[in-house]
């Protein structure tokens, strides 16, 4: 391709070779449109593509957010109510979303599998440009909000899934201060509204303003189109332009991002957050401190920037967070920095603090930035926060995700203003250009110029207030009500009428001829063959094995130590939680704490821990617990990484009482933070405690049980004293050379040298006992209604279908899509206007049915009971079921990565999961039939009759709800 050239409409504007990840990167312009796309090719099989839009708010109604959600439900070409919804149930996707972001909406799909992909493409092309909103105004209602009322004599709600999404959002007091960090940095800008929708806006959103905003920004000449991988690159070209860019005129569309103005002066907030009337609101107040930058998508100062704000606040020895921790004035001490727009954003945040303390803070803040650059910045520290950021950006490691989808969003955060695409991967001038500044004054002139100098500053602080919640309640009820009042019979009957109408829309089934129109695969062409993964190598040492996998590339080595738990007492395992959190954030006898963060950052690119449960699949009740200590560095600092890791095991000390005290505390605010946003997660796992070891193994490590542990420390002389004395108990039982397997992943030419190094680490271990211990783990609670002041609900009900006889069969993962993404949808989320909904089932046996931001309780449990008569009553052909087999086979398809491929064979291994089984689980799944899942009912009827449930949510839903529990919790 040669620059300037038009293949199929589209004008090379740009072209260059990227390096760093083996790609050509390409930049094109539609000709007759003006539409954008960039293109990178390689030869990575998991292709990407999206289509985004520059969607700035000039309000907080959510109009955008309800649009991303709205355009997906049904389209000229696909015209089902929710062909989104039929993309997951039939698709071998590796990532099917779509994103709201304070100024753009990005659609993005993933598929190894090249038909799926353009199956993929299509749907969302005519999802995006044809929608079926400006016919269907139903569509607004269900996915926004609509006045809702079935019975005249009822009360009515507002409902909606954006509505009660948000609803749930903003239980979180973090994003009611972020909210209004936001509105106070910039008073003038689309940056100062709630792009997703505030519930108390949402509300004031007209079907009118929600059309004329998609026919304002949802046109070519305002779209910005990526494709990414081992595809056709003109084919796809020719695709783009024949079946939708070339229907299109060209349009001038004012999407424009106005920079915010400096502010003069630090502009100040006061809020209030909700908190339940029993908990105590002393030492409950935030304090947020918020920067903004003008950056001009300049990367080498935007990767700058990151890195000096790692060095001054990454860690608790971090210059900046050491000295406010030392004031002893918040319990813990958070920072952020969202690049994603076009004046990027610094926040502070002290959680757990006193109002009183902001002068404090401020001039603290103040005093270390003037210090470091009239000093001079800690060279060492600082080339330590580089490498560590110079690694991660080397590895790509982003977990599931395809590696496409994150290149491609992070190219949106310079693409989007007008900045090259590809600035952000061509990373080795980024780092040659900062390690010049390391030799000169480079990274203290940016911290005078972002940081001493910004005035573009905010500060807002956040107080509990015992009665908001009841009073923002109750006000919301007296609104509803008068407007009630205000309608008169014939306008109620009218809004009687409309809700009906709304309810045969949701609940009418899309007609044959619709669904046809969806393009499908067929089990022919899903691959037949399980994918195993398996350790590479198993090379036995004298007292443990070495777990060896071939990684794909040839500088980076992936080293974990596990540790079987089963060597530990009750009283050790009390303790093991905590030990998993503070292991790797205390000093050693070699190292200082401060030493130890530098070295790790210097060589390594991070040691971490972790602890994980593996059922037995093969012995319903058993399971292994696993403590691992995990790293990754080049190859070239291997010694380095092992070094260290060894003197992590074995030399830990854990006198240092202000350190451990600093890390648990912020632990806890981490998990309450986590059992608050993730209820549906917590719930579900509080919930396999009332049955099994494992689960009640899990809560003590990592649930709420593991919260109220870290809660209930009072600091006292006596509490540290026994902290100090089990952590070194936990590692003279756990760290033993008889309960270690050993994991390494890296290039075959290394593997031997790296086979010697973990001899000469394995050695400084001692051997152990050999004695494991049968610990009967107590039950601590049941059936619980876990009360919060937020405004939604998770709602959990499950049981182990092993303890009640019934065996584990792929079916049931076929039956978990159809539930998942057809009776769950429909009832909870379509219906109810719950923002999701999951029915899970796994090996072990466990199953259960969870809800995520759900504005009911008992219209939820009553969806889950009903599952057994959905399942009699299902009346679907093969080919149909079809589609739910493919696409319970999906997830099992996703690529895994290097870092990942040794966690999952060794999963499978820890628990007793063979090849034959995999196998097994896959002709299972692949020769479903109706009759098979029907078979599964007596599972559902026996579900029926337990009565093992977990709520997370309001207050007031659950005690309405309160003789269904045993158990009522405040979480406070």
């Amino acid at each position: 391709m040669k620059i300037n050239e038009i293949i199929h409409g589209f004008k090379l504007i740009s072209q260059e070779e990227i390096e760093e990840i083996q790609s050509i990167g390409r930049v094109f312009e539609h000709v007759k449109t003006g539409a954008r796309l960039v293109s990178i090719q390689n030869d990575d099989t998991n292709k990407v593509f999206y289509v985004g839009f520059r969607t700035p708010s000039k309000n907080s109604t959510g109009v955008a957010h309800i649009l991303e959600h709205s355009v997906l439900c049904g389209s000229q070409k696909y015209p089902l109510k929710e062909p989104f919804v039929e993309l997951i149930k039939g698709s071998l996707n590796t990532f099917l979303n779509a994103m709201t972001y304070p100024d753009k909406t990005v659609y993005p799909v993933a598929s190894t599998n090249d038909k799926d992909f353009k199956n993929l493409m299509d749907v969302y092309m005519d999802a995006v440009f044809f929608p079926n909103i400006y016919e269907n105004s139903y569509v607004f209602q269900q996915e926004g909000w609509h006045y809702h009322l079935e019975n005249k004599d009822d009360a009515i709600y507002y409902n909606g899934v954006v509505y009660n999404e948000m609803k749930g959002v903003y239980s979180n007091p973090e994003e009611i201060l972020d909210s209004a960090m936001s509105s106070a940095l910039f008073p003038d800008t689309i940056y100062g509204y709630e792009s997703g929708g505030h519930p108390e806006h949402i509300i004031d959103l007209t079907y009118e303003d929600f059309i004329n905003f998609h026919s304002n920004f949802y046109h070519p000449a305002n779209a910005y189109l990526y494709l990414y991988g081992d595809l056709d690159l003109e084919e796809r070209l020719a695709y783009l332009d024949r079946e939708y860019l070339s229907k299109f005129e060209e349009k001038e569309v004012d999407s424009r991002i106005d920079k915010q103005r400096p502010l003069h002066n630090i502009a100040e907030r006061e809020v209030a957050y909700p908190v339940a009337e029993t908990v105590q609101e002393e030492n409950r107040d935030y304090i947020s401190v918020g920067y903004v930058f003008d950056l001009n998508q300049n990367v080498t100062t935007i990767t700058g920037l990151e890195i000096l704000l790692k060095f001054l606040l990454d860690s608790n020895v971090s210059p900046l967070k050491k000295e406010l921790l030392d004031l002893k004035i918040a319990e813990d001490i958070e920072y952020s920095f969202s690049t994603p727009l076009k004046q990027p954003l610094f926040t502070i945040t002290f959680k757990n603090s006193k109002i009183e303390h902001k002068e404090t803070i401020l001039n603290t803040i103040d005093r270390v930035f003037e210090e470091l650059y009239r000093k001079g910045i800690d060279r060492e520290l600082l080339k330590a926060r580089l490498q560590a950021s110079e690694f991660e950006t080397i590895e790509a490691e982003f977990g599931n995700y395809p590696k496409g989808l994150i290149f491609g969003l992070n190219m949106l955060e310079l693409w989007l203003y007008g900045g090259n695409p590809f600035a952000y991967l061509k990373y080795r001038d980024i780092y040659a250009e900062l390690k010049k500044w390391m030799d000169s004054n480079g990274f203290e002139e940016l911290l005078k110029e972002k940081l001493l100098d910004n005035r573009h500053r905010a500060v807002v602080t956040m107080r509990p207030d015992e009665n908001l919640g009841r009073q923002q309640e109750d006000a919301l009820k007296e609104k509803l009500q008068a407007y009630k009042e205000s309608l008169s019979d014939l306008e109620l009957q009218e809004l009687l009428d409309e809700n009906q109408k709304l309810i045969e829309f949701q609940t009418e089934t899309d007609s044959p001829e619709a669904l046809a129109t969806i393009p499908k695969l067929s089990l022919n062409e899903i691959e037949k063959d399980a994918k195993i993964y398996r350790m590479d190598e198993v090379i036995s040492q004298n007292a443990y094995d070495i777990f060896y996998y071939h990684s794909t590339g040839d500088n980076i080595v992936y080293y974990k130590l596990i540790f079987d738990t089963g060597t530990l007492n009750y009283e050790n395992l009390l303790y093991l939680g905590m030990f998993n959190k503070v292991l790797t954030g205390v000093s050693t006898k070699k190292y200082p704490y401060e030493t130890l963060d530098r070295q790790m950052d210097l060589y390594t690119g991070g040691i971490s821990t972790n602890i994980d449960i593996h059922n037995d699949v093969k012995n319903p009740g058993g399971y292994k617990g696993k403590f691992t200590i995990k790293g990754k560095a080049l190859y070239e600092n291997a010694d380095h990484l092992l070094e260290l890791m060894e003197s992590i095991v074995n030399e830990s000390i854990f006198n240092e009482r202000d350190l451990i005290k600093d890390i648990l505390t912020e632990a806890k605010l981490t998990k309450k933070n986590q059992l608050l946003n993730s209820g549906h997660i917590a719930a579900a796992q509080r919930l396999k405690s009332y049955g099994s070891q494992s689960g009640r193994y899990l809560e003590l490590v990592g649930g709420y049980d593991f919260y109220k542990q870290l809660d209930d420390i009072h600091w006292g002389e006596e509490d540290f004293e026994r902290l100090t004395l089990q952590f070194k108990a936990l590692s003279k039982h756990l760290f033993t050379s008889q309960n270690l397997t050993v994991s390494i992943t890296s290039h075959p030419k290394h593997k031997e040298t790296l086979i010697r190094k973990t001899e000469t680490l394995t050695k400084t271990l001692n051997p152990g006992t050999g004695k494991h211990y049968a610990i009967d783990l107590p039950q601590t609670g049941n059936n619980e209604g876990i009360k919060t002041s937020g405004t939604v609900q998770y709602v959990a009900k499950g049981f182990n279908i092993l303890e009640h006889g019934y065996a584990y069969r792929g079916e049931l993962m076929v039956l978990k899509q159809l539930l998942s993404m057809e009776y769950l949808w429909k009832q909870l989320r379509v219906l109810g206007g719950a923002y999701g909904a999951v029915f899970g089932v796994s090996y072990s046996g466990d199953l259960y049915f969870t809800s995520y931001r759900d504005p009911h309780l008992a219209g939820t449990l009553d969806v889950y009971a009903k599952a057994a008569d959905f399942i009699k009553n299902l009346d679907i052909d093969q080919k149909e079921l079809e589609k739910y087999i493919i696409g319970s086979i999906s997830p099992k398809e996703v690529p895994v990565s290097d870092a990942h491929r040794s966690f999952v064979a060794e999963s499978c291994y820890f628990s007793g999961l063979t090849e034959d089984d995999l196998q097994k689980e896959r002709d299972e799944m692949l020769g479903c039939t109706l009759a098979k899942l029907k078979d599964l009912t007596d599972i559902f009827d026996t579900f029926n009759t337990t009565n093992q449930l977990c709520v997370i949510g309001n207050s007031d839903k659950i005690m309405g709800q309160k003789s269904i529990f045993d158990d009522l919790i405040i979480l406070d």
